[in-house]
């Protein structure tokens, strides 16, 4: 069989193995089906986003407090090494 033949044969029609039972698709229907899964997986993302959306204070902790940290780090060291 050619190749041509075989993707013809694929178009026609495609099989989804489920539960045990064979079931045959026309492409429209495949893509119809293909289409609500990829729709449900997008809405879970987008509730799972929502779901961990960070306050302002969140975002911008690492941004405040990392220099405050580090200029009190510098300075303890500082006093440590030089302190008489």
């Amino acid at each position: 069989m050619s190749i041509f033949l075989i993707k013809k044969k694929k178009k026609e029609s495609t099989s989804l193995l489920q539960e045990g039972h064979l079931l045959k698709f026309q492409p429209a229907e495949l893509e119809a089906f293909e289409n609500r899964l990829k729709g449900r997986r997008k809405n879970k993302r987008r509730r799972d986003e929502v779901e961990i959306e960070q306050s302002s204070w969140q975002k911008y902790k690492n941004l405040i407090m990392l220099p405050v940290f580090g200029v009190a780090v510098v300075m303890v060291a500082w006093l440590m090494v030089y302190n008489d």
